[in-house]
């Protein structure tokens, strides 16, 4: 992301995987996440959570390419785009 969001989980589980590793999460947690900093997010169990950031905020590969495994809402290669799940 291009913006700085602050996830709140409210149901769930989920990983946040960044640079130095593995962020587990469960509901009641909250997480801050800088702009430009790499990060997926990925649950077995699903999660409903409240995402907050400034507008407009874009998704994209920091390295220009699709990590393999990526999910179809995900951006591909060099493309930055306004995620459905915001918009």
């Amino acid at each position: 992301m291009d913006v700085e969001q602050i996830w709140t989980l409210l149901t769930g589980t989920a990983t946040v995987t960044l640079p130095d590793g593995p962020v587990p999460l469960t509901a009641g947690d909250t997480l801050a996440l800088p702009d430009t900093l790499a990060r997926q997010i990925a649950t077995a169990d699903g999660f409903t959570a409240i995402v907050a950031g400034p507008s407009p905020a874009h998704a994209y590969n920091p390295d220009a390419v699709t990590p393999e495994g990526a999910c179809g809402l995900a951006p591909r290669d060099a493309e930055r785009l306004l995620p459905p799940w915001i918009a």
